[in-house]
């Protein structure tokens, strides 16, 4: 069995790059992760095992970690397959138990990314951000109706055949015909119903 390096960081990077915006996303990449380490660090392990040769098990097992990794189901996830292959091969850790520890690594580093985002750091879902979200199309339609007086003013007030200026020379305002607009479609649909 080859000696790990006291300093290993598997399970910090594998809690680090699980943690995603909510607590859904973070437990749909852990298991896509888990499965492309999993995968990559079993073509690892059989190619170390069938040819005994670092550079000639890499030539083997990275081309269909790469594969794997392109994968769409696994989506951002599947760059670890060939990261958890070369990882395998470059420390020649090719025995059950090796493979076991590698797996464990993983396993905990997801346990805790998914444990940090679910009670550490929560996702914050404002009812202030859905309000607004709500009323962002009223207050652009408001906005458009005044920027549309506006215009409506100042296109009167600058015509020579309107004989009045300023805005009441515009017989409806556009607040008026957007409102009657948004009533013969309410009444459209009313009648399609």
């Amino acid at each position: 069995m080859v000696e790990r390096p006291a300093g290993d960081l598997s399970p910090a990077l594998t809690a680090l790059f699980l943690v995603q915006s909510t607590v859904y996303r973070s437990l749909l990449s852990a298991m896509q992760q888990l499965t492309v380490v999993v995968v990559g660090t079993l073509l690892a392990a059989v190619a170390g095992v069938l040819t005994h040769n670092t550079m000639a098990a890499m030539a083997l097992a990275l081309p269909l970690t790469v594969l794997l990794g392109n994968y769409a189901r696994f989506g951002t996830q599947g760059l670890y397959a060939p990261t958890a292959a070369l990882f395998v091969l470059t420390s020649g850790a090719y025995t059950a138990p090796d493979i076991a520890h590698r797996f464990l690594e993983t396993l905990l580093g997801a346990v805790i990314g998914i444990g940090v985002n679910a009670l550490v750091f929560p996702p914050v879902h404002s009812r202030r951000v859905r309000h607004l979200r709500a009323q962002l199309p009223h207050s652009s339609a408001e906005l458009l109706y005044t920027i549309a007086d506006g215009v409506a003013a100042g296109h009167a007030g600058n015509s020579p055949a309107a004989g009045t200026t300023g805005p009441s020379a515009s017989p409806m305002s556009s607040r008026t015909c957007g409102r009657r607009a948004a009533g013969r479609t309410r009444a459209v649909a009313s009648t399609r119903a």
